[in-house]
């Protein structure tokens, strides 16, 4: 049986501990991670601090949308919440230039790695000066930050330990700063005013320095857990499988596809865009070719006024509260389809 996971971070480690069904499913099953609105604002930020960029739009775009194989992957859906998160963190642009340039390291999305009793340990930090001794993680989220929370934040262990297995010494400072957000009346995500909100914590190294050695004997423990959990998972998804069906062929058929299909709607979109540039620069609203006809749609936009968005939303809370106040007094219909979701 190959190892799915040959290698521990932060992120997989807490994924382990706290939601075992979300870690087998994107660990084991390669189910694709749903990037959240409230990541895709943290990575927009992260790499307009990192590249020192607030106006080109596309290519923070294009560097967020990068995947493990530095690949540019379409995704509409990311694509939108990225570009609406670029244009609320670019209001700010003033105040977070003068802020990276003075306070930051040079060392942008450093990578460490190193084994832990055998077992290798990755992290990626944010932002650090050349030596290690000076350590800046970033974080965006709404609920709050206090000293105390930062000082019981594992995460920053790992760190610790990490530097010291690179250094063989502990950094001298470790901070932790929160770019406090909020969500606006469209329900966007946008960094709080004053004119930016930004609350930093010192992390104690000396007061936690047990702690961040104490991971050297968990993380070995914490490994050996995740490879018991993959044979249990494989012995369970053969047992079921043998019991219904003497083959898979046609499951897996369809799974091949699926994938084939996906990385060809990819390079449709591609290809489309370049037929598009084409097509303006020639001044062409449309090329035909054998059975086939290219041509522009022009679709209507209205940028409504706020008494019209206001009312739309009203009416849709209104419309909400009836419908569920229905379903609690009738029995709905029950249809069945089968469903599919991707994997790599």
């Amino acid at each position: 049986m190959e190892q799915k996971v040959k290698s521990l971070s932060w992120s997989k480690i807490n994924m382990f501990l706290t939601n075992k069904k979300s870690f087998i499913e994107t660990y084991f099953e390669w189910k694709e991670f749903f990037e959240t609105k409230e990541i895709l604002f943290w990575k927009t930020l992260w790499k307009m601090l990192e590249l020192q960029e607030f106006e080109d739009e596309d290519k923070i775009i294009n560097e967020c949308l990068r995947d493990f194989s530095w690949e540019v992957k379409v995704d509409k859906r990311k694509e939108e919440i990225i570009r609406t998160s670029f244009r609320n963190i670019q209001k700010y642009k003033k105040p977070l230039e003068v802020f990276s340039w003075f306070e930051c390291f040079s060392e942008f999305e450093r990578k460490l790695q190193n084994f832990v009793n055998n077992v290798c340990v990755l992290w990626f930090a944010d932002n650090t000066d050349k030596d290690l001794k000076n350590i800046y993680e970033f974080k965006t989220w709404k609920t709050p930050w206090d000293e105390e929370k930062v000082n019981e934040f594992w995460q920053l262990d790992l760190y610790c330990l990490l530097t010291y297995l690179e250094k063989w010494y502990f950094p001298e400072k470790v901070q932790l700063w929160w770019f406090e957000t909020r969500n606006n009346e469209n329900d966007e995500i946008e960094l709080v005013d004053k004119p930016i909100n930004i609350h930093k914590f010192v992390y104690d190294v000396e007061k936690n320095k047990d702690r961040i050695l104490s991971w050297q004997e968990k993380i070995p423990q914490i490994f050996e857990e995740i490879q018991k959990a993959q044979i249990e998972w494989e012995n369970s998804k053969e047992a079921k499988n043998d019991i219904v069906f003497e083959n898979t062929d046609i499951f897996e058929n369809y799974i091949e596809l699926e994938k084939q299909k996906k990385e060809i709607e990819e390079k449709q979109e591609i290809l489309k865009k370049e037929i598009e540039e084409k097509l303006k620069s020639k001044n062409l609203e449309n090329f035909d070719l054998e059975w086939w006809k290219f041509y522009f749609v022009n679709r209507k936009k209205y940028n409504y006024d706020e008494n019209i968005l206001n009312l739309e939303k009203t009416q849709k809370e209104v419309l909400k509260k009836v419908k569920e106040e229905f379903e609690k007094s009738n029995e709905p219909e029950i249809s069945q389809s089968l469903c599919f979701r991707a994997v790599k």
